[in-house]
């Protein structure tokens, strides 16, 4: 594993802009994280995907920064990879989460999976992928949810300092916090309010069925959690 000084953890799901807040740092262009952070814009630092890790020889790097996608790198039974073993080993951590609208996300899933098809119509796999994040997408509930498992864990993880950014704002909205306020942060991003409702309870299953590719399965769930409800609601 991995010995650092600094670590900088730019987290957030597909299509939040990781890879392109990323390129815009290497080349210098983003000022406004640079007053955040000001070590981006003095010192040098090694960029690595999160799933590339595993395969780096050295064991010190003085400065790294990580790409994190917290969909691809979540497992339910082990929790989140990598940062568990990583962050107690970096005497500084730092975490910048992206966000946009869940429709946003959408949309830019959506065009992926376009491209996708277009370009490499058999590649199954990745299809079927990006189909699942569409769909994940598409239900908020469980969308934030997923924001949710990652705030926890970054709140657990001792980490002090978080950044959120919303790569769907032209002027892009910084909020620099402490851990107990990104919650709220998060889900004014991604729903442009501070309340929101509490989903049945079978949603907390829906992600193994989508996962599965279970489609009837997947409906059945949510016509028994709709009707439940609207049964307690009359």
């Amino acid at each position: 594993m991995i010995d650092t000084n600094q670590l900088i953890i730019v987290a957030g799901p597909s299509a939040s802009g990781k890879t392109t807040l990323i390129n815009e740092i290497r080349q210098g262009n983003h000022s406004k994280l640079h007053n955040h952070i000001s070590e981006l814009g003095t010192e040098k630092f090694r960029f690595i995907n999160a799933i590339r890790l595993s395969k780096v020889t050295r064991s010190f790097i003085p400065r790294l920064c990580v790409h994190y996608d917290f969909l691809r790198q979540h497992n339910m039974k082990r929790g989140f990879l990598v940062l568990p073993d990583l962050i107690p080993r970096s005497k500084s951590v730092k975490i910048v989460t992206l966000c946009a609208p869940a429709h946003v996300l959408s949309e830019r899933i959506s065009s992926r999976l376009e491209l996708l098809r277009a370009t490499e119509p058999l590649d199954e796999k990745r299809i079927k992928g990006q189909e699942y994040k569409r769909r994940l997408y598409n239900s908020k509930h469980m969308l934030l949810r997923k924001y949710m498992y990652w705030v926890s864990f970054a709140q657990r993880s001792g980490t002090a300092e978080h950044l959120i950014i919303n790569t769907a704002d032209d002027n892009r909205v910084f909020q620099f916090c402490e851990n107990q306020q990104v919650r709220k942060n998060i889900e004014n991003m991604l729903f442009g309010t501070s309340h929101w409702t509490s989903p049945p309870l079978g949603w907390l299953f829906a992600d193994i069925f989508l996962r599965k590719r279970n489609r009837p399965s997947m409906r059945l769930l949510r016509s028994l959690s709709f009707s439940r409800h609207s049964k307690t609601r009359s």
